[in-house]
């Protein structure tokens, strides 16, 4: 173990020496970060070089450590190790580029991709990937799916890296968590790795606490998160079994729940996914009056707790706790309104909208047959349509269903339909629904529907009766045995207003009647008296 704490102390002493180095680089080739109003509020132009030291110095001591002692000439034997290292350094390249002349996100996940997938491919023994003890996918599939977590990996620690020290500090919570499962695991080449790149970010960290000197930018974040999902994925494997996602995801549960929320929020407001904003776990914190100190803390103190678990869920060897306890942290943080409640909130309203619209979906459509089957049957009887309305109304809310035909939109009906359903209990939120329709000879029909909320109140309504309503009103009022006159069936389109119908004491209602009533249009005092009355 002396050989490995020494290897981590070297890491840490040089990672601080090239780490001054890259800061003067970074001034000097205009490799800086420039503050502004928005999500950085550093005093001044910062360098954000600070990765090339950290990802030199990892793969500096690496290499040392193979050949240091013959009991680390393990590293050197690991099919893996020049492909972890490779992938390390072209992650470092492509975030160079992208912190010197800017790219576009989905360049940069192209680019990504292509730097881990040979280590995804070819840098790791295939194993099948499991869950809850039970294989879920090999081959191919396995193999595809690691290099999915890899490149998430890598946008996690980019998307946290807002805050001076925060990626670097859960970085090393990361590591050293890694490290204690690789010792449980038996994995000396894995503790290994994980504190040389724990000395690594100690050495950067020195310039990066708060106020920081130096930043680590894109080309640290990228093979910063690509190392700690691959070491993570490592450490948790089990020999007998195969890879498992669940303790390594609970690693890294911080940087991906944060992740997560920046997709809904950015998602659902109608922006893009790769457009930052100041909604993630740090600008929340600091909105909340914690200086840049405190909101670090707190930051890895919930990532100590989610690596704790990791690390209790390997020894009882239980994905199942590894779960719970992940799930359990994040609905502390939510409910606590810590982080991610509004994303919540937000996410649960648009599922809501879904989730009615997929069930109204069977009622519109039995509405439209309907509708269309009315409307074959009211050219031979229009009587019959009426009266299938009147049947459909019974079983709605409705208090009461009129038609009008007039001659002319100011001329007095000249015919009248209408309907009383049976005494309801009167409830809060009564309404009228009328729809009227000119036809092309200038004749008016109108439909008006009064009725109170009941169970599913005025949705239902609208979900079931309009098609039913235009069809009524589509029919020629020729077609009427009482009816004075021909008109034409119209395509013009049925307007339609929705108004709230105000109450007062229950005698105001309409008093049903508790029959259906067919009048012509000299009764039509007559009913308006009973409605004064």
């Amino acid at each position: 173990m002396e050989p490995l704490l020494g290897l981590m102390g070297l890491a840490c002493a040089l990672g601080a020496g090239l780490t001054a180095l890259a800061g003067w680089g970074g001034r000097r080739w205009g490799v800086l970060d420039l503050p502004d109003t928005e999500r950085k509020f550093h005093a001044q132009a910062t360098p954000r070089t600070g990765g090339l030291a950290i990802c030199a110095t990892f793969c500096a001591v690496t290499l040392l450590g193979t050949s240091a002692t013959p009991w680390l000439a393990g590293w050197a034997a690991t099919p893996g190790l020049p492909w972890l290292l490779g992938s390390t350094v072209g992650l470092c390249l492509v975030g160079l580029w992208d912190d010197r002349h800017g790219m576009r996100a989905r360049t940069k996940v192209l680019w990504q991709i292509a730097a881990i997938a040979p280590y995804a491919w070819w840098g790791r023994a295939s194993q099948p990937l499991v869950l809850f003890g039970d294989p879920v996918a090999s081959g191919w599939l396995s193999e595809g799916l690691v290099l999915m977590w890899l490149v998430s990996c890598c946008n996690f620690i980019n998307l946290l890296d807002g805050l001076d020290g925060l990626a670097g500090s859960v970085g090393l919570v990361i590591c050293l968590a890694a490290g204690l499962l690789g010792g449980w695991q038996g994995q000396p080449e894995t503790v290994g790795l994980c504190l040389v790149l724990a000395g690594s970010l100690l050495g950067f960290l020195a310039f990066n606490w708060p106020p920081a000197r130096l930043f680590m930018g894109d080309c640290g974040s990228l093979p910063l998160g690509f190392l700690a999902g691959a070491l993570s994925l490592q450490a948790s494997a089990k020999k007998t079994v195969g890879l498992t996602l669940v303790v390594p995801a609970l690693l890294l549960a911080v940087p991906l729940f944060d992740t997560a929320m920046a997709i809904v929020r950015r998602k659902l407001n109608g922006r893009k996914i790769g457009h930052g904003d100041r909604g993630h776990i740090h600008h929340c914190l600091r909105d909340r009056g914690l200086s840049a100190s405190q909101t670090l803390w707190v930051v890895c103190g919930l990532s100590a707790c989610a690596a704790l678990a990791a690390v209790v869920a390997t020894i009882v060897n239980s994905d199942l706790f590894a779960l719970v306890a992940g799930l359990g942290l994040v609905l502390a943080v939510v409910v606590g309104r810590g982080f991610g409640f509004h994303e919540t909130m937000l996410l649960a309203r648009h599922l809501s909208v879904l989730w009615g619209l997929v069930r109204e979906l069977p009622r519109q459509l039995r509405a439209r047959l309907l509708a269309m089957r009315l409307a074959q049957a009211a050219q031979a009887d229009p009587q019959q349509l009426w009266s299938k309305t009147v049947r459909r109304a019974r079983r709605l809310p409705v208090a009461e269903l009129e038609y009008h035909w007039a001659l002319t939109p100011q001329s007095s009906p000249r015919l009248t339909r209408r309907w009383l359903g049976a005494e309801r209990e009167l409830r809060e939120g009564p309404w009228e629904l009328e729809y009227r329709l000119q036809q092309s000879d200038g004749s008016v029909a109108s439909c008006r529907v009064r009725g109170f909320d009941r169970e599913l109140g005025l949705a239902q309504i609208q979900a079931e009766l309009p098609e039913l309503l235009r069809a009524l009103c589509s029919v020629p009022g020729a077609a009427w045995p009482v009816a004075d006159g021909a008109a034409e069936e119209s395509s013009a389109e049925l307007e339609a207003e929705i108004v709230r119908w105000p109450l007062g004491p229950a005698a105001d209602a309409p008093r049903p009647l508790a029959r259906d009533l067919d009048h012509p249009a000299g009764d039509r005092r007559e009913l308006e008296r009973r409605d004064a009355a």
